[in-house]
């Protein structure tokens, strides 16, 4: 059975949700909220930026691009994947 494209499109919405739960657990305080903001490795994006930025590319708004790289080939590869498997896409972008 094949998945159709607005399940694909559910999938990937409920797992975006799920990452912006985890950055925001009920009872949580400030400190903690912001320490789970942060990535665990330096990267300056934020979750909530992070998550706004993908629910722009599931909404068409935005696209995955190369900016002055020559990394063409990925990006052409990730824009693929946001339109046939949006699930995948948001499952790959919150795991990095």
């Amino acid at each position: 059975m094949t998945a159709t494209a607005s399940e694909r499109m559910g999938h990937a919405r409920l797992i975006l949700q799920r990452f912006l739960g985890a950055g925001r657990p009920i009872g949580a305080k400030a400190p903690a909220l912001a320490a789970l903001q942060k990535s665990p490795v330096g990267w300056p994006v934020t979750r909530d930026a992070l998550a706004s930025q993908i629910d722009a590319r599931l909404r068409g708004v935005s696209m995955p691009r190369q900016r002055g790289t020559s990394y063409c080939g990925p990006a052409a590869f990730l824009y693929c994947i946001l339109k046939d498997r949006p699930d995948i896409y948001v499952s790959y972008a919150v795991a990095l």
